[in-house]
């Protein structure tokens, strides 16, 4: 009996033993598995973590190419407007050497009808003194006329008288 009990308390310490190792294995395993799932838990975040780099990377790539697109737009528009700044200048510098020509033209015309109503005045003067000299003429002529006929009618009456 007494080895009966020997091998009673031999199987009970086994047990025990047994249970402690797996105890021992049990908290081994649950140590491991929380690690496993602490390291599992740790590689999802970084995967997390380098996607959303990866997408902050590619919203900032994606606003630089917007940026660069937008200053290239802004670019062509400043030369839109500059090209029409020429053409309206151009326009206005067209305009204005056809004002010019115009006034030259206006002036031309102003100068040549000056010229002509002094050629008209002269013409009228020149005609004018023509006139006063063929009226002096007639007047000096009918002058003479009438000196030479009281000259006759003189002769006439002292040829009489004698």
């Amino acid at each position: 009996a007494r080895v009966a009990v020997e091998v009673e308390a031999s199987n009970v310490k086994a047990e025990e033993e047994a249970r402690a190792v797996a105890e021992v294995d049990g908290s081994r395993l649950r140590a491991q598995r929380a690690e496993k799932r602490q390291v599992a838990a740790e590689v999802e975040d970084t995967r997390w973590r380098v996607e959303e780099e990866a997408l902050v990377t590619v919203d900032v790539e994606a606003m630089q190419v917007r940026a660069e697109e937008d200053e290239r737009a802004v670019v062509k528009v400043e030369d839109a407007r500059l090209r029409a700044e020429e053409a309206w200048v151009a326009v206005e510098l067209e305009v204005a050497q056809l004002l010019a020509e115009e006034v030259k033209a206006a002036a031309s015309a102003k100068v040549a009808r000056v010229r002509a109503d002094e050629e008209v005045r002269t013409a009228a003067s020149a005609k004018a003194a023509r006139l006063r000299v063929e009226e002096a003429t007639v007047s000096a002529s009918a002058e003479a006329a009438r000196v030479r006929a009281e000259e006759e009618a003189r002769a006439v009456v002292e040829v009489k008288d004698a």
